[in-house]
């Protein structure tokens, strides 16, 4: 866990929806999402949050995002099973495997993804996407 508050890191995508998931139902596919790399840089790892509507009243979700509330949760960070160096729009494939809703694990893949990313324009801030160390 990091505290991106706190922490020193250059963004290289642009944060975006990697799944989405209802408490019961079976965990999301794997899947691969296309990005664009926003800046140059060594791509070694992807900083995620999550965020939970826990009923239909209208209160905030619960979440561990950076802009949200200060609670105890802090922002989750996986390091990438090797690490890249990517060049300013670059487009770049994220595999995305939920574990079978245990553990998520992300990787760089070579070649198109098959499907773009919801940009944060267009959904709530659900990821911060893949980042690099400062």
């Amino acid at each position: 866990a990091v505290d991106l508050a706190a922490a020193e890191y250059a963004p290289l995508t642009d944060e975006c929806l990697v799944f989405s998931a209802v408490v019961g139902d079976a965990p999301p596919a794997d899947r691969l999402v296309a990005l664009t790399a926003q800046a140059s840089g060594e791509a070694n790892a992807v900083v995620w949050v999550w965020e939970a509507d826990l009923d239909d009243s209208g209160a905030p979700p619960l979440t561990n995002a950076p802009w949200a509330a200060r609670t105890h949760w802090r922002q989750a960070v996986k390091l990438l099973p090797e690490r890249r160096a990517v060049g300013e729009g670059e487009p770049l494939s994220l595999e995305v495997a939920s574990g079978g809703g245990r553990d998520l694990a992300f990787a760089l893949r070579d070649g198109p993804a098959a499907e773009a990313a919801p940009s944060r324009r267009h959904v709530r801030r659900t990821s911060r996407g893949v980042s690099a160390e400062t």
